[in-house]
């Protein structure tokens, strides 16, 4: 029954109260009554959501045996090779070393998620002029991360889907560097200083730059009072993404 319900959930919107108040309905039909008003949907949610985890859970365990026993079946065959060609001249052994690496390819991660970009030998082999990576940015704060009810599982407790968000000390590990290579934040150029400067216009625009300075602090003003009001639900705001060229999140 689990494994329809996934299956059925990959080719319909999910709707685990709707399949349990229908089975509830049809059972109570013909005369078996549940003791308890949704006791089978929190049960069967329960039931459902850790199923979900152990299919994940047992895909990675396979996907890393397969890739040691894949990188230790590259680097006996690299032995094997170089006893193999003992016997050539050194100008052999040099280029053999100096072929591309297992290391020069895109990783497991990129390849599952777009196999069209990161997958195959020939990565990056062909000229084009695409973007292997697209940022996005979301200017609007319309995206948001929900934060976590379990406060004793941390920031991210256990989900049924792999996670794409960086985690939190990567990103502030980050941070500092950036920080580190900014400088000084006192540097910055003051606002709303009056001159005639500030009153100019820029190529292309029909408004002065007083005007855009004000209407950006406006808008940095207002975005920090929601996010007051917002971080009692939701824990990061104004979201950016990395995408590849066929739309698909990194």
């Amino acid at each position: 029954v689990l494994a329809f319900m996934r299956s059925l959930h990959l080719r319909t919107a999910p709707n685990v109260t709707a399949w349990t108040d229908t089975l509830e309905d049809v059972l109570g039909n013909m005369g078996y009554k549940l003791p308890k008003r949704d006791n089978l949907r929190r049960r069967f949610h329960r039931a459902f959501h850790w199923y979900r985890v152990l299919i994940m859970r047992c895909d990675s365990f396979w996907q890393d045996v397969i890739e040691g026993h894949r990188s230790s079946s590259s680097s006996e065959q690299d032995v094997t090779e170089g006893h193999h060609s003992s016997s050539s001249s050194e100008q052999d052994v040099i280029e053999e070393t100096s072929s591309p690496s297992t290391s020069e390819q895109p990783s497991r991660y990129l390849r599952q998620r777009c196999e069209l970009c990161f997958g195959g030998k020939d990565w990056r082999t062909a000229e084009r002029h695409s973007p292997d990576v697209i940022a996005c940015i979301d200017a609007c704060f319309t995206q948001k991360r929900s934060a976590t009810h379990h406060k004793d599982q941390g920031r991210d407790p256990e989900n049924p889907t792999e996670t794409l968000f960086l985690r939190e000390d990567d990103v502030k590990a980050v941070e500092h560097v950036v920080d580190a290579k900014r400088g000084s934040k006192g540097t910055r150029r003051p606002t709303n200083t009056g001159t005639t400067e500030e009153d100019s216009k820029e190529p292309g625009m029909r408004v002065p730059k007083s005007a855009l300075e004000s209407c950006h602090e406006s808008f940095k003003a207002a975005d920090d009072k929601r996010e007051k009001a917002s971080m009692r639900f939701f824990t990061d705001t104004g979201l950016m993404a990395l995408l590849c060229r066929h739309d698909r999140v990194l």
